[in-house]
């Protein structure tokens, strides 16, 4: 069974248009990704997903039940490039957070239920850039494995 919840967080955060409309396209989608680095040529405003933070395991007698943390972050432009950004970064986190919070229906996880989702954030993401400005928002998946 893979636990890979990368995908399954991408594919809800593309089927959601008042996130995608806010984001910049990359090779004709909206800019989303699921690994770090980041492929080339990616433009802000951009979510990227972390991979695991943490993966604790809540088995019962018969199933296997991990507790799955990942961040998703939301960078784009502080400066005067695109001053518009910053509140942008801001109401794409928000708009995360509400995606997730408490909505167990609206991811796939192969091989998986899923019991609960809990968003924390958004908070401030880390940035190497005073140009470049971030938000985070932390989930909290559980899964109870459906075999």
């Amino acid at each position: 069974m893979s636990l890979d919840v990368g995908p399954a967080i991408r594919t809800a955060i593309l089927a959601e248009s008042t996130i995608t409309a806010s984001l910049s396209t990359y090779q004709g989608a909206a800019s989303v990704h699921t690994r770090i680095p980041l492929p080339d040529g990616v433009t802000m405003p951009y979510v990227v997903i972390s991979p695991d933070v943490s993966v604790i395991d809540y088995d019962g007698l018969t199933s296997d039940r991990p507790l799955v943390i990942r961040d998703v972050f939301v960078y784009g432009e502080a400066g005067n490039v695109r001053q518009d950004d910053y509140r942008t970064v801001e109401t794409l986190g928000y708009a995360i957070r509400d995606l997730f919070h408490r909505d167990k229906t609206v991811l796939t996880v192969t091989d998986y239920d899923v019991v609960s989702v809990d968003a924390r954030g958004p908070v401030s993401a880390p940035s190497a850039d005073d140009e470049v400005v971030g938000r985070v928002v932390t989930l909290t998946i559980r899964l109870r494995s459906q075999l």
